[in-house]
């Protein structure tokens, strides 16, 4: 049997806080975000939109317009995405923790609001944790995905069986909390480690209606975020998986 990879927990391979607002920024006062971000994130991506005109008896006449920046640190492992009607903070493998994922995203927000000279009404505050669970084949083989997801597709066994592939979506909300959730999760097809077998867990969890505007206390309203996303993925596994994180 291929030896188990135990870890205190998955890799955390992305996680995002993304604070989304009310209106949208012209294109110079994105330039001038942009630019006051440009020092910590040297690496700039344009981010554009393709929109194709058509008219009878008119050649076809594309327009590009440009709807944000991807800032990337020179590290590659912070970046900042500047949009007209948002900003968010990413954070790439390896995560540390959710207060420095939280005060970075305090940190861009407070950034933009001073370029700005003005305050914002947010619309939206999501995260987004993606995690990677590598998991011996043999185990896989003997337990099955039943056997260790809560959460996932599964066909008659006169059908198929267990799958040897999937990827789903489903959209809820969280019980203990009323948060939005989108929760997808897929079986990779190259594994990060041989012998094994990568499965993804992609939470996605958000508010976009009473949303405090005292800066504190919307802060306060993202960090509820962080058990969301815990309590997804401790109710998502089941304790033949968890046993991998001893």
């Amino acid at each position: 049997m291929a030896e188990a990879r135990h870890y205190a927990r998955p890799p955390i391979v992305e996680a995002v806080i993304e604070v989304r607002f009310e209106g949208a920024l012209t294109s110079r006062e994105l330039e001038r975000v942009r630019d006051r971000f440009k020092p910590s994130y040297s690496t700039i991506e344009q981010l554009n939109k393709l929109e194709v005109q058509v008219g009878p008896g008119k050649p076809v006449k594309p327009v590009v317009s440009i709807t944000g920046f991807k800032m990337t640190h020179r590290d590659a492992l912070d970046v900042v995405i500047l949009q007209t009607s948002g900003v968010a903070t990413v954070r790439r493998a390896p995560y540390e923790s959710w207060e420095r994922l939280r005060a970075k995203a305090s940190e861009n927000w407070e950034l933009l609001e001073k370029v700005l000279k003005t305050r914002k009404r947010v619309i939206r505050l999501g995260a987004r944790f993606v995690n990677r669970i590598d998991i011996p084949d043999d185990m896989l083989k003997e337990k099955g995905i039943s056997g260790l997801f809560n959460a996932k597709i599964t066909l008659p066994a006169d059908l198929g069986g267990e799958p040897e592939r999937y990827n789903f979506a489903i959209y809820t909300r969280h019980a203990k909390t009323g948060a939005n959730l989108l929760i997808q999760s897929s079986i990779q097809q190259k594994p990060a480690i041989l012998d094994h077998t990568s499965i993804t867990l992609d939470t996605d969890s958000s508010w976009d209606k009473d949303i405090p505007q005292r800066i504190d206390e919307m802060w306060a309203k993202a960090d509820m975020l962080r058990e969301v996303k815990n309590d997804v993925f401790e109710s998502t596994i089941t304790d033949d998986l968890r046993a991998l994180f001893q």
